[in-house]
């Protein structure tokens, strides 16, 4: 199982990074606002802190498209790549345009990630294009009454017969939905702060801590 943190916060990304199996950092424009709590940010404040967080983190960084247009999209992901070679994954939201990018960028060996993704077709399209990853919408799904138990299987062996594009699971609001997605098949999500504290934690295992501790107190080493 890969774990990501989906987060541009720094405090968060610093205690994190205590943990290695949290293999990288995902992003987008919602998440970029709100760590930087501001609803308009300029260019070179997004570039900053992808800086901070490439000299950070060791593993893979995802930062989303800001456009919508093709030309701009193509010239934003280019350089979007060139400040973290190898190691940037550029997330482009699944249309038309996105698509094409996704294609253009293939060609020059340049890893993306297909986002907002709800259909097994998106998955079939978007590695079909080059997509390094798929990412549906988990939580989402299920609040538009989806079928997830039928649609993540579905995309997941998609996924697998492409031998190229992974599946890498967003919007997962919950340690429950953690572990649907796992009995499902997804070793790949990205999931927030919070949620990964709360995996980390469980009441029962700590009251059986207390009692180990209570059993036998030891003093000095």
């Amino acid at each position: 199982m890969t774990i990501y943190l989906d987060s541009a916060v720094k405090s968060e990304i610093e205690s994190i990074l205590n943990f290695s199996f949290v293999k990288g950092i995902t992003t987008n424009p919602s998440i970029i606002a709100s760590a930087l709590k501001k609803d308009e940010v300029q260019w070179q404040e997004i570039l900053d802190l992808i800086s901070w967080i490439s000299k950070v983190s060791p593993g893979e960084i995802f930062v989303q498209t800001n456009s919508d247009e093709y030309s701009e999209m193509y010239k934003e992901a280019r350089y979007l790549s060139s400040l973290v070679p190898k190691r940037m994954v550029i997330k482009i939201p699944y249309s038309l345009n996105g698509l094409r990018t996704v294609a253009s960028l293939k060609s020059e060996g340049i890893p993306t990630a297909v986002t907002a993704i709800f259909d097994p077709v998106q998955v079939y399209v978007s590695a079909e294009a080059g997509a390094s990853y798929a990412i549906p919408y988990y939580n989402r799904m299920k609040k538009e009454s989806l079928d997830v138990s039928k649609s993540i299987p579905e995309m997941l062996n998609i996924c697998r017969n492409s031998g190229k594009t992974k599946l890498l699971a967003a919007s997962i609001k919950t340690t429950q939905e953690v572990l649907e997605l796992l009995n499902m098949g997804i070793l790949n999500m990205t999931i927030s702060f919070s949620l990964i504290e709360q995996i980390m934690t469980n009441e029962l295992t700590r009251k059986s801590i207390e009692k180990f501790q209570e059993s036998l107190k030891v003093k000095g080493l």
